[in-house]
């Protein structure tokens, strides 16, 4: 679980870092029109909707990890 949760953070942090990029190619491209922004926001939203999903396995994860202490310390 913690393995899983150590290569989730720093995919989620590139994620996020290309969100970043895309926001400032979108800034960069306001006056090309619609459909090449349309196609920014469409890349921009799935990275997010994956950002999203990543950062929900993490937590999932880190509550399975926090029972498991918590059990182990009650058996202690």
């Amino acid at each position: 679980m913690t393995k899983e949760m150590d290569r989730l953070e720093p995919q989620t942090e590139k994620l996020k870092a290309k969100m970043a990029d895309l926001q400032k190619e979108m800034d960069d491209k306001a006056d090309e029109g619609w459909t090449v922004l349309a196609e920014l926001t469409e890349n921009m939203q799935k990275i997010a909707d994956e950002v999203d999903e990543k950062e929900m396995r993490w937590l999932e994860l880190a509550e399975e990890v926090s029972v498991l202490e918590e059990e182990e310390a009650q058996s202690m």
